[in-house]
């Protein structure tokens, strides 16, 4: 079944190799002389993935695909490429998740690098709210407090004080002990962790925080660090 699926070919048609037309198709972006329905899906969206320049894309390429879950990966990728939230409201299953990378990699292009938690908090929840999700939804939050809190060091969640909403407060300082959890983790892959485990004013750097006694009780939790 498979030497039939890359070389078989229909009576009348050019003898090419269905893997080759796989191959040129990658290649140039081209991938509509491939027959196999699957494998042509597989290269529109590689053409998305992988082409240098989203202004080169064109806008009905994810339209050409045929398999649903394919296309709407497809569109995830398209609207990653072309920075626009708009593109994720094809993305089906992946919508959510499509709109809040698109707004991540917004971040570096229009917050401010001195802000902090509750300083352009409106301003993102606009931002959400443009996009079709509901600004009270918790996961745009984390997103947006990962990035404010983690653009200075030492860590500091004493400044999530500084939001007026409870309930952004509250994702704020969860979002500041996953972050400091996720550094943990970067720490003890790359053994740069100090051991024996010192006092948190003893860390490198990017694991120094402001005092904290939920992330001395983290760090104390994690035996893995100096193993």
């Amino acid at each position: 079944m498979l030497m039939m699926l890359f070389f078989g070919c229909a009576p009348g048609e050019p003898d090419i190799p269905e893997a080759h037309r796989y191959r040129d198709g990658l290649k140039t972006g081209d991938c509509g002389q491939i027959r196999d329905d699957a494998l042509r899906d597989d290269c529109w969206l590689a053409a998305v993935q992988r082409r240098k320049g989203s202004k080169k894309l064109p806008e009905d390429l994810c339209a050409r695909i045929d398999t649903e879950r394919v296309q709407e990966e497809c569109w995830f990728a398209l609207a990653e490429r072309k920075k626009d939230t708009a593109l994720c409201a094809s993305a089906g299953a992946f919508r959510d998740d499509c709109v809040l990378h698109v707004l991540s990699q917004s971040f570096a292009l229009w917050v401010d690098p001195a802000a902090g938690p509750g300083d352009q908090d409106e301003e993102f929840a606009a931002r959400v709210k443009q996009t079709g999700m509901d600004p009270a939804d918790p996961r745009p939050w984390s997103a947006w407090y990962r990035w404010v809190l983690g653009q200075r060091l030492p860590l500091d969640r004493g400044a999530c004080g500084r939001v007026g909403d409870a309930a952004r407060r509250e994702a704020c300082m969860a979002t500041g002990i996953a972050l400091y959890n996720d550094r943990l983790n970067r720490a003890r892959d790359r053994r740069s962790y100090p051991c024996p485990a010192p006092d948190q004013t003893g860390l490198p750097p990017d694991l120094q925080y402001t005092p904290d006694g939920d992330l001395d009780t983290l760090r104390a939790s994690r035996s893995d660090l100096c193993q």
